[in-house]
Formats: C-alpha cells, structure tokens, sequence
C-alpha cells in the first residue's frame, strides 16, 4: 500500500492535504480563519507584524523574503523563544497578526507552540476576531500532524518548499 502512495505525484498529495485542512472542523476550540481579524491590512495602510517560528534560519530568512513589501518580521529558532516573543508582544501591546509555526523544532515542536499560544490568548480573553492568525509551515507529510494542527489552532498552512503566491494566497485568505 505504502508503495503505491509514494508514485502519486506530490502536487496531488498536496492538493488532498489541502482540501482536507481546509475543510471545516466541527470541535470546540477550532479556530475559523474568517474570524481571526479579517480586515485586509494592506487596505488600511497598516503593515502586517509577524513571528517566523522556524529553527532553519535559511528557512526563516527565505520566508521573509517571500512576505509582501512593508510586512514587519521577527524570527524565533525555537518553540520557548516563540512563546517568549510571542507573551512579550501581547504584553506591549504590540501584537503579532501572524505567526508562521514550524511543526519539527528544538525545545518545544510546532504543536506545543500553537497550543501554549491559543491557551495565552485565552487566558487573555482574546479569541474571535481578535485571535492571531496561525499558520503552520512545514515539509511534514503527515494527515494526522495537520489535523492536529487544525484542532491546536491554526488557520491555514504551507507545505515546504515554499512559493511566493503560496504565502500571499494564504494571507489574503486570512485577511492579512
């Protein structure tokens, strides 16, 4: 069986992957991209502030290439810093409107990071329209990762090797 997965092409896998991410989940706690802050920013004038969690730091840097002009970046090589960065900007008021999650990271993995930052936003009362758009971005070919994913909190995500439209199709679904 395992065989005859591996000749499908990836681009199909991808595309199933991405359906089935996509489709709604209907658990408590799941998050709808549609309510996380959906006003397009780049409308406003307002430049998007986002946290790359990603312990590649070619990966990190190639994706912040990959954002639209203007966007503000701050990059975290681990899941602790993440969290760290993450706290620290809610506390200052200023906040991360996206946050890019590796799953496979050193300290704390991809799946603990989208928790830890849902349950901080909770304990913040801050959910709905206000919640930070997470988005995983991994080479992980897993079903179960990304539902996991799905149900942790986050709103879309990029499989590895990253293109340029990729990242500006996901933010313009999400509102950013």
């Amino acid at each position: 069986m395992h065989n005859i997965l591996r000749k499908i092409p990836s681009f199909v896998v991808f595309t199933i992957q991405h359906v089935l991410f996509s489709a709604t989940v209907e658990v408590a706690g799941a998050v709808d991209p549609e309510r996380c802050r959906t006003q397009n920013y780049a409308e406003r004038g307002i430049a998007v502030k986002v946290l790359i969690v990603e312990d590649d730091l070619s990966n990190s840097v190639y994706l912040e290439k990959l954002l639209p002009e203007g966007t503000e970046s701050v990059r975290a090589a681990d899941g602790a810093q993440a969290i760290e960065l993450f706290t620290a900007s809610l506390e200052s008021g200023a906040r991360f409107d996206v946050v890019f999650v590796d799953l496979l990271l050193p300290k704390m993995d991809g799946h603990e990071v989208l928790c830890s930052i849902r349950e901080y936003e909770e304990e913040k009362n801050i959910e709905g329209d206000d919640a930070t758009a997470l988005v995983v971005v991994t080479s992980v070919d897993s079903p179960d990762s990304l539902s996991f994913a799905k149900l942790a909190g986050c709103v879309d995500y990029l499989q590895k090797p990253i293109a340029k439209q990729a990242v500006t199709d996901v933010l313009q679904r999400i509102g950013r």
